[in-house]
């Protein structure tokens, strides 16, 4: 599991076909290996208002945007350890901030609008955050995620996301075989990231 609990860094996205993808990675062959965790499948429930403030205004072209997500690396139970997460993005430059918490105890901080342990610089922030809007969970998405990592630039990071999937009921970090394909079977999601700009 992955514990890091800052992340700044530049990111760009790309859809491509599976045929796409693989071109890159073989061109990419001798510049890039397999990351520390080279394949694992993510679960999110994002979190929004009930007029979907946060999710409209990812959407606009706006220079700053930021949005809210539960996330598991793979299903879970209750009391395994999940990453609460805030992401923002000004001109570009993305940063995630993040804690570790379990799904029951997140759920109920964003049924409070807050969390009860604020020892942290991260969790008052978090708090601060649920103190602007009142959050609900909003949709479920998952998908499968192969990563690597470059040879000689050490922050880079490149990532190919496949079978991507959602679903707006029992919003839990688990499926329940109700989710539906956001995207086709030939669809590749590529995201670049590195912490200075490329």
């Amino acid at each position: 599991m992955k514990t890091a609990t800052t992340f700044l860094r530049t990111e760009k996205k790309y859809v491509l076909t599976k045929s796409q993808a693989r071109r890159i990675l073989s061109g990419m062959d001798d510049r890039i290996k397999p990351d520390e965790h080279p394949e694992y499948d993510l679960f999110n429930i994002y979190f929004d208002t009930d007029d979907n403030l946060i999710a409209s205004r990812c959407l606009e072209k706006t220079r700053y945007k930021e949005k809210c997500r539960l996330r598991s690396y793979g299903p879970v139970k209750d009391g395994d350890p999940v990453f609460f997460e805030i992401k923002r993005k000004y001109d570009g430059l993305g940063e995630k901030r993040r804690i570790v918490t379990t799904q029951r105890q997140a759920m109920r901080a964003v049924r409070n609008g807050t969390f009860v342990d604020s020892s942290s610089q991260i969790r008052r922030e978090i708090n601060y955050f649920l103190s602007r809007y009142e959050l609900k969970p909003y949709m479920f998405i998952a998908y499968h995620r192969q990563a690597f990592s470059g040879k000689e630039e050490s922050d880079l990071r490149i990532t190919f996301d496949t079978d991507l999937r959602y679903r707006t009921q029992d919003l839990s970090l688990r499926e329940t075989g109700a989710e539906i394909p956001f995207t086709g079977e030939d669809t590749v999601i590529m995201e670049i990231k590195a912490r200075d700009t490329f």
